[in-house]
Formats: structure tokens, C-alpha cells, sequence
């Protein structure tokens, strides 16, 4: 199954022309179960598809969370920091 999502992918990675060809299925006269399990070739299918993702889809969130993570610790370095005061708030009356 990776094959066919390997070939498909890497075309349309290259730009080539991909032309569909009818073709007739027959039956399996064998008279056994079908092999596909639905989850697993799915998940096998998508962890292939992924691989082959494009920068952006990994690249963009991780930088983003790089500076995010950055900011936090060069703002907490010199200390505690405080978000908001809420001590006013928990005095007993």
C-alpha cells in the first residue's frame, strides 16, 4: 500500500501528469476473508503521508512553540514572574 502512496505523492511532488486508466476488478474466487484492516492500514497510510509533509506543517508550529518557550523562560530568569495579583481578592471580610 506504501508503494502506491509513495508513487502518487513523489508525482505530485515532481509536478507530473498523473492519468487515471479504468480497470475492470473481478471477484476473488479464493473465498477468503479480505486482508485490509481498516485502522491500522489507515494509520499506516497517514504516518506514511506525513512523512512526506511539506516544512510548514511541522516547521511553522514548531518555531512558534520555540519562541513561545523562549519568551516564558527569559521572562521567568530573573525570577518569579507575576501574571496577576489575586491576593486582594482572597482576603476574608
Amino acid at each position: 500500500m506504501e508503494f502506491a502512496l509513495e508513487l502518487v505523492i513523489k508525482a505530485a511532488k515532481l509536478g507530473v501528469k498523473v492519468t487515471e486508466i479504468p480497470v475492470t476488478l473481478w471477484p476473488d474466487k479464493r473465498g477468503r476473508q479480505p486482508h485490509l484492516r481498516t485502522f491500522h492500514d489507515g494509520w499506516r497510510s497517514l504516518r506514511f503521508m506525513l512523512l512526506y509533509a511539506p516544512n510548514w506543517l511541522f516547521l511553522l508550529p514548531g518555531v512558534s512553540l520555540l519562541g513561545v518557550g523562549l519568551g516564558l523562560v527569559f521572562w521567568l530568569f530573573p525570577g518569579p514572574g507575576v501574571v496577576r495579583q489575586i491576593a486582594p481578592y482572597l482576603a476574608v471580610r
